[in-house]
């Protein structure tokens, strides 16, 4: 069974010709150590996967080549390499249950060999290799167990993919770090009771072994004979004959081995020439791993970055920026960090192309010393992202690390539901912020005015859902939950139960909680940034909602009874974050355009109906709300609509003349009903589409039926001076053209 694994390790796969390299020996370090690692997975009545993991004795043998016939070598023939992992024996427990236990499993594996198929050759990176080459397992297992027994040989082709890293010179070589994926092999059938499937999946761990090897140097190359000064190349020296003196003399290794990242580094602080990576336009490609790298004398020629990245000693500064690229293989988590390894103050930021949509930003990471950064994003298999590091205040030396992690896909819901068939409860789950001055009992209002109710907490599982999807806030106050204590009760642990009348049978008390601390009693819960809980008062800034069926609260509409002229109003959240002018247009196509807040009734509705759900804001100190369709025109601030803005929408200060573009804003506080006039390019995620309302609605309650088919047939007739409320199509008469109009949107 032949399958493609671990492609984010390989760094490029080379042709070599037999007559440009210089042959080395090879052979497995003695005291090599191997993690056999065997996956297992049995389907019969159900189907149940286990693994288990041995460390064994690592022996082989083989032989290679350098490429090119001189220093420093640019890649590896690998022209044969047999890996002899050593015996082992694992245990497994299938199908346990608590009334018959389980089915033990032992797994004999004997007589094992990994051997390459032929010569391969790969390209040096730096200190990174890697190989996309096909290989083949053998040996022979035994499986026993109280239900049957099976042996056999293993004998499986894969191209799993073998990377490490290398140092090569001075005659010697070493490769270590080294990975080598999976290969899979299915148990016969013949070899196994009817009905019954064994698959397996074998890998090899290698970070306790290395491969190493000798070979007779060749001459060097000389100064201004090889690539450009500020570039990694394998061969030594550089173009630049003044400039690879100077860095020679003080590293000789880049005249004799390779021109590293050391050489680089030297070459533009001595020659005053800035990195290869200086321009968003001339990035460097970098695979999974880490990666020296330098802004010295760097210029700044990223944009601006928006207001959620600010920070509130500097507000966002980004200077001496270098650029790289990378290109995810799966869908999968990317995580980018300068976290304990570089010599300065950093930012790095992620964008989708030069002068792209940002996808995430940091500056000073949690535990991270000397004010260095690490972010995290959703990567699109195939898709290639544009990553800018750079300085907070100046510039400086470092190493990038690229690696994958669980990251969830970016959420474009203001809920998020917790679907039946990923073990949930079908539920759906949002924040509200209200205010930094709300109460408990306010929140729990508030929460079935929008027709949920604060969320019952009822498991690890639920807990672990909420802190991925509506993790409460880590700023800006308190997040109430529906838990509440019986007002005669033992203090500080009785009498706690669920509003919605829930048994308590799961707690997640914080440790020391509940402790009834306050003089005035705590009598209410609120859940943690991690999920954990307390007792409190009264005063929350949020509440975690809770509705059964998806409560559909992106759309909502401006009923009569509500003091409204029946218009729409639909909140967004972008995949990625886009500037006014592109959210303007998102609203157009949409048949919409961007929310007019003409009136303060209005503002008023619109916030707490859409814009007050904590999804929609930044959260950040410079806390960045959605998009609205106010803008300056000719010194003017007029509404998308066409109207001038004929009252104050703004936060106390603005505008203070940032930019011609208004949003949703708040400066270290929580979401708020005022405006900010900021850039264009202060890009956020979110926006709110107006939607005009529909014209057969004459009463303006959301819905076309009986009562405006009554308010029409009660202005039949003649518009006498004065406009119709009947009149749909606004001919200045109520007659069958409107009843068929009418007629036509019922039950819109």
């Amino acid at each position: 069974m032949l399958q493609q694994l671990m492609l984010a390790s390989v760094i490029g796969v080379t042709a070599f010709t037999a007559s440009a390299d210089i042959p080395a020996s090879l052979q497995v370090d003695p005291g090599s150590t191997s993690v056999v690692t065997l996956e297992i997975t049995i389907t019969g009545n159900g189907s149940e996967t286990q693994s288990d993991s041995r460390v064994v004795p690592l022996l082989g043998k083989g032989a290679t080549r350098f490429t090119p016939n001189y220093e420093p070598f640019d890649g590896m023939i690998l022209d044969s390499l047999v890996l002899r992992p050593g015996d082992c024996q694992l245990g497994y427990e299938f199908f346990c249950n608590p009334l018959y236990g389980c089915i033990p499993i032992t797994v004999t594996l004997s007589n094992i060999s990994v051997t390459l198929q032929g010569p391969a050759g790969a390209s040096i990176v730096g200190q990174s290799i890697g190989w996309g080459a096909t290989w083949r397992l053998q040996g022979t297992y035994s499986l026993t167990s109280p239900i049957f027994n099976s042996a056999g040989s293993i004998d499986a082709l894969a191209t799993p993919g073998f990377n490490g890293r290398i140092a090569v010179g001075n005659g010697g070589w070493r490769l270590d770090q080294m990975l080598l994926g999976a290969i899979e092999f299915d148990v016969p059938a013949s070899n196994l009771p009817a009905g019954l499937a064994v698959h397996t999946r074998t890998s090899l761990g290698l970070g306790g072994a290395a491969l190493a090897g000798n070979y007779v140097p060749p001459p060097p190359a000389s100064c201004g004979s090889s690539g450009r000064c500020n570039e990694l190349h394998a061969t030594p020296g550089c173009d630049l004959v003044n400039c690879c003196d100077q860095v020679c003399d003080v590293d000789p290794a880049c005249c004799i081995i390779t021109w590293d990242q050391t050489c680089v580094q030297l070459a533009v602080a001595n020659c005053v020439i800035p990195p290869i990576n200086d321009l968003c336009s001339a990035p460097t490609p970098l695979p999974l791993g880490r990666f020296p790298f330098t802004t010295v004398n760097a210029n700044t020629d990223g944009d601006r970055l928006p207001s959620s990245c600010f920070d509130l000693g500097t507000a966002g500064a980004f200077v001496n920026d270098v650029w790289f690229t990378h290109t995810a293989n799966a869908n999968n988590g990317v995580l980018v960090s300068t976290c304990g390894h570089a010599a300065f103050d950093t930012r790095i930021a992620v964008y989708t192309g030069c002068g792209g949509s940002l996808i995430a930003c940091s500056d000073d990471a949690a535990n991270c010393p000397g004010g260095t950064s690490r972010l995290g994003f959703y990567g699109v298999a195939g898709q290639t992202y544009l990553i800018r590091v750079g300085g907070k205040y100046g510039q400086g030396t470092g190493e990038i690390d690229i690696a994958w992690g669980d990251i969830d896909p970016p959420q474009t819901s203001i809920t998020a539901a917790w679907p039946g068939a990923s073990g949930g409860n079908g539920h759906f789950y949002a924040l509200y912020s209200v205010g930094s001055n709300g109460s408990w009992d306010g929140a729990i209002a508030k929460a079935a005015s929008l027709g949920g109710h604060a969320a019952t907490v009822n498991s690890a599982a639920e807990t672990s859902f909420i802190l991925r999807y509506a993790r409460p806030p880590a700023v800006y106050g308190a997040t109430a939950i529906g838990l509440i204590q019986q007002p005669v009760a033992l203090e500080p642990a009785g009498g706690w139960g669920w509003i919605t009348g829930e048994p308590l049978n799961y707690t997640n008390w914080n440790i020391g909680e509940p402790n009834d601390a306050n003089a005035l009693g705590e009598d209410v819960g609120m859940i943690n940034i991690e999920g954990t809980w307390n007792d409190i008062n009264s005063g929350v800034a949020h509440v975690l909602i809770e509705w059964d069926a998806n409560p559909r609260v992106a759309d909502v509409t401006w009923t009569s009874a509500d003091g409204g002229d029946g218009s729409r109003y639909r909140a967004v959240l972008a995949p990625f974050a886009l500037t006014w002018s592109q959210a303007a247009a998102a609203a157009n196509a949409a048949g919409g355009r961007l929310v007019s807040l003409e009136t303060p009734a209005e503002a008023q509705f619109v916030y707490q109906r859409l814009a007050a759900f904590t999804s929609m804001w930044s959260m950040t100190p410079f806390n960045g709300g959605p998009w609205v369709g106010l803008h300056r025109q000719k010194g003017d601030w007029k509404w998308e609509s066409g109207a001038a803005l004929s009252w104050s929408p703004w936060q106390p200060g603005e505008p203070n003349g940032t930019g011609d573009f208004a949003s949703y804003y708040s400066y270290q506080q929580g979401p708020s009903n005022g405006f900010d006039d900021t850039f264009d390019g202060d890009q956020r995620r979110a926006y709110i589409i107006e939607f005009p309302a529909n014209p057969a609605d004459l009463d303006h309650d959301g819905t076309v039926g009986a009562p405006d088919l009554a308010l029409l047939l009660g202005s039949w007739g003649r518009c006498l001076g004065t406009p119709c409320i009947g009149d749909i199509n606004q001919n200045g008469s109520v007659n069958a053209t409107d009843l068929a109009l009418l007629l036509a949107a019922w039950g819109q």
